[in-house]
Order: C-alpha cells, then structure tokens, then sequence
C-alpha cells in the first residue's frame, strides 16, 4: 500500500507471498516426521490437507471481499487485541 497499490492487492500480495514458505515449512516437518506417521495416518493427512485447503479459500475469498469494501482498521485492531488476550492469558 506503501507503493501506491490497493488494499486488495496488498491483501493477494501478502498471500500469495506466504505460499511457498507455508509449503517449504510443511514439507519440511512432514519430512522430518514421517517415520512417525502409522500406515493409515495418510489418508488422515490428505484428509486435512483438503480440508485446511479449502477453508483457507473460504477465509481469502471473505478476507478479499471485506478489504475491497472497508479499511483494515476493524482488521488491526481485532489483532491486537486478540494478540493482547493470548498474552495476557498464556504469557
């Protein structure tokens, strides 16, 4: 937004960046931990897979269509205040 550019593309921006690190850390622990998972866990995994995928589109797609018609103002402060809460609670 620095740049000049709208808030949804900030928005898709700092989604879109996020993927690869999400992948590469997750490839990474299921790398690691393999040998921990049982013979049928991978149908668990795939399972979840599908289903953090598609709530995740559910959560951008609402994200994108709040960001293009009202400011992250509202967006900002439910995260410091939600951040505020869990440190109050677990720190």
């Amino acid at each position: 937004m620095a740049l000049g550019r709208s808030r949804r593309a900030a928005v898709e921006f700092s989604f879109l960046s996020a993927i690869p690190v999400m992948v590469a850390a997750s490839g990474f622990d299921l790398f690691k931990n393999f040998s921990a998972l049982a013979a049928g866990e991978g149908k668990l995994l795939l399972i979840g897979l599908a289903a953090s995928f598609f709530t995740a589109l559910v959560a951008i797609k609402f994200l994108l269509s709040y960001v293009s018609r009202r400011d992250l103002t509202v967006f900002g402060v439910y995260r410091i205040a939600l951040a505020a809460l869990l440190l109050a609670v677990w720190g």
